[in-house]
């Protein structure tokens, strides 16, 4: 297959999936999404793969949904919460094709893997990423809910809440810590350790590894993840038509610019929360 805005490689069993729109962080425009779609289909569909990876190309893994015109959003849609669901829930369906492939998905996570970018990553089945990559969701602060709501079934309550509450990101050597990732290893060894867990995995047959994605992931279904899963859509449909979104997001982007905005949320939360604790801590 040919493709424009990814690249696949299969390297011995594996597939590796490159988001392939370095100058634009990968953000996930609807092409790209499309053919995440088709690059995962063919993977599966290949008796040669028996572990698929997704990286990103460039200085970071992805840095969210396009918010750029004739990207991921549109403002027919932010101005009618009906529509609004319906966009988002397709969004959502992109990640469920990750969850529903048979075969086990790596995320490989360098530099920034940021709101949309973070669904991906973490709708995958494995995580390896970089000491310091960083994982968050800023638009939390002002524009809307998570698309795809997966964190409370990974870190727990306490974790999720505090990263909903704040908007702010982990590096990867946190992520690891609370459950976020499996593992996190210095940037420069990053390929050799997804190399190391995709070989390894690669070596048990490919039709047990599709049963023991397929029995974790029943079990997680039958607690309700679909269910929990689809409020995402619906939550963020609210959070965009609500009064507080419009004011602090909406109005401004549109009066000023996406780029004015990012700068002002930057003022609004500086530095990172994380190490604010960490300093009051070593205070005694």
């Amino acid at each position: 297959m040919s493709y424009q805005d990814i690249q696949y490689d299969l390297r011995d069993k594996t597939a590796v999936i490159t988001l392939n729109r370095p100058d634009k962080l990968n953000a996930l425009g609807a092409n790209l999404l499309d053919e995440l779609d088709r690059a995962l289909a063919e993977a599966e569909a290949d008796d040669r793969v028996a572990v698929i990876v997704i990286r990103g190309a460039g200085r970071a893994f992805c840095a969210g949904y396009d918010l750029e015109p004739g990207g991921a959003t549109t403002a027919e849609a932010l101005s009618n919460p009906v529509l609004d669901r319906k966009r988002l829930a397709a969004h959502q369906r992109h990640w469920w094709k990750i969850w529903d492939c048979a075969k086990p998905v790596i995320a490989r996570v360098h530099g920034y893997c940021l709101a949309g970018g973070t669904e991906l990553a973490m709708m995958c089945d494995l995580v390896v990423a970089a000491d310091n990559a960083q994982f968050g969701y800023p638009p939390l602060r002002d524009m809307g809910s998570p698309v795809t709501p997966i964190w409370p079934w990974l870190i727990g309550a306490r974790w999720a809440k505090l990263l909903y509450f704040t908007g702010d990101s982990i590096d990867g050597r946190t992520a690891e810590r609370i459950g976020m990732i499996n593992f996190s290893v210095p940037e420069d060894r990053l390929d050799e350790a997804v190399e190391l867990l995709a070989g390894r995995m690669a070596k048990v047959p490919v039709d047990l590894l599709t049963l023991h994605k397929g029995q974790v992931n029943r079990a997680l279904e039958i607690m309700g993840i679909r269910a929990a899963l689809a409020s995402g859509p619906e939550f963020d449909a609210l959070g965009h038509a609500s009064k507080g979104a419009r004011q602090a997001f909406f109005e401004p982007v549109a009066e000023k610019g996406l780029r004015h905005l990012l700068e002002k949320r930057a003022g609004l939360f500086p530095g990172s929360l994380f190490q604010k604790i960490e300093e009051l801590k070593s205070k005694g």
